[in-house]
């Protein structure tokens, strides 16, 4: 892919919001807000803290 594929008129992941067009609202397609969250690796992995 060339890189318009990831960044095209200052929005990134450009294949995939246009892959998804059809299929998840707008609001959630051309969202800007990234959403991060923490996972229980050490649970996970059977690591004690």
């Amino acid at each position: 892919m060339d890189d318009s594929a990831i960044l095209y008129a200052d929005w990134n992941t450009r294949a995939l919001r246009h892959a998804t067009a059809g299929h998840l609202p707008s609001v959630v397609n051309r969202g800007r807000k990234k959403v991060g969250f923490t996972t229980p690796e050490d649970a996970w992995f059977g690591k004690v803290a």
